[in-house]
């Protein structure tokens, strides 16, 4: 037997099998496990640090939302204290400006500023004329807005947001005082877990339907924290039109 936990965020679903010591394979030992190496823990915690940053923001935003870069001129550049302070000013406007037309703002904020200008990356959701009240509320600086692409699966940012700061978010003068802050009203990934009564899984995991397969998402070995075998990888949703023209090229190769 093995344990299978589907984690749904947005648009993706991550699906994480592995044996336990009580769900396990029989005649199967696990890895005897060595101490980790400072370095090697350092290693685990920035993988779980931008997975739950990558399941946050992929059951949060989605196509059209903004990934904001906000900068400040050469003469009005603060300090870490100065940068907290300006912060929130521009996220208590911005809610307001939410607010006034019925609508909630919903952000995840990193800082980068040790070795380099100071700068803010924030992704929020975009409502009609979010660039302008940007602009409008952000008069330190250069604001730089990218929407986020189609693909419902914004896992690269978050290794880049969480890469950028790893090196200087316990600092004490870290302006977020952590790796990232974000609203309190994001949603929660959704958990679903099932012991599956089979000896273990199939090497080539296969989508369910509605969802196709992430390229090099499939990962198997031994876990280094439990010493017993695992298996992951993620499912993308695929639209109705999509889904039919996959079809429609899968038939017309298997036709002579």
């Amino acid at each position: 037997m093995y344990i299978e936990k589907t984690v749904i965020c947005g648009s993706v679903r991550e699906v994480e099998k592995y044996h336990t010591s009580r769900y396990n394979q029989k005649g199967i030992r696990p890895k005897k496990k060595e101490k980790p190496t400072s370095e090697q823990m350092q290693k685990v915690n920035e993988r779980n640090a931008i997975k739950r940053l990558r399941r946050l923001m992929n059951t949060n935003f989605g196509p059209g939302d903004y990934h904001t870069v906000l900068t400040y001129t050469k003469d009005q550049r603060p300090d870490p204290e100065g940068a907290r302070k300006y912060l929130k000013k521009f996220l208590g406007d911005l809610r307001r400006e939410y607010r006034k037309r019925e609508q909630v703002l919903k952000y995840i904020i990193v800082t980068e500023w040790k070795g380099k200008s100071i700068h803010h990356h924030i992704l929020l959701n975009n409502i009609s004329g979010t660039d302008k009240l940007i602009q409008k509320h952000w008069p330190y600086g250069r604001p730089h807005n990218t929407c986020l692409d189609d693909s419902g699966n914004y896992g690269d940012l978050a290794a880049y947001f969480v890469k950028e700061i790893q090196k200087s978010f316990r600092e004490e003068d870290n302006p977020n005082r952590l790796r990232y802050s974000c609203s309190r009203n994001l949603k929660k990934p959704i958990e679903k877990v099932r012991i599956i009564r089979a000896n273990t899984w199939r090497e080539d995991p296969k989508p369910i339907k509605g969802y196709e397969l992430v390229k090099d998402s499939v990962k198997s070995g031994i876990s280094e924290v439990t010493g017993y075998g695992y298996q992951y990888y993620m499912l993308l949703r695929v639209d109705k039109e999509q889904e039919q023209k996959g079809k429609k090229q899968k038939n017309e190769r298997l036709q002579p």
